[in-house]
């Protein structure tokens, strides 16, 4: 009976290890049967590496390697649209850099958008202060904004 047991435990043992292994190789299979699956624009071998480099020691689940890769896909399509719409029979780099501009700039849009946001602020003070100066000067109470 303790031999049986011990046989039990050692087999549980050895499955044990053999899954692990297997977890780490189903990763891969994973991807490629997901890949097989969704109609994916791009191999998410690639993916993963990138989302890996800069975010070292994470797991990545298989949803966010599907919607990245349809993320870039609704991105280049997108890109690629606005391309086409060159008058010309050759889509040039200026296409490109045309189509991309959006994305790209996404930085300078955002401290453009922080300048108007202070521009306005400094304007939204101005009017108080002309407000204020008015009811001093002709003392109407009555004259709120």
């Amino acid at each position: 009976m303790e031999e049986e047991n011990k046989q039990e435990n050692t087999e549980e043992i050895k499955e044990e290890e053999i899954e692990g292994n297997v977890e780490e190789e189903s990763e891969d299979t994973e991807d490629q049967k997901l890949e097989e699956s969704n109609d994916l624009i791009f191999p998410l071998a690639p993916i993963t590496r990138e989302i890996r480099r800069h975010s070292e020691g994470k797991m990545i689940s298989s949803k966010v390697k599907v919607a990245t890769n349809m993320f870039l896909s609704r991105i280049l399509t997108l890109i690629s649209k606005d391309m086409a719409n060159t008058r010309y029979a050759m889509i040039e780099m200026d296409d490109f850099r045309r189509a991309t501009l959006p994305y790209t700039f996404v930085k300078q849009l955002d401290k453009e958008k922080e300048r108007i946001i202070v521009d306005m602020e400094k304007m939204r003070m101005d009017w108080e202060a002309k407000i204020e100066e008015f009811k001093r000067k002709f003392g109407k109470e009555e004259f709120e904004v």
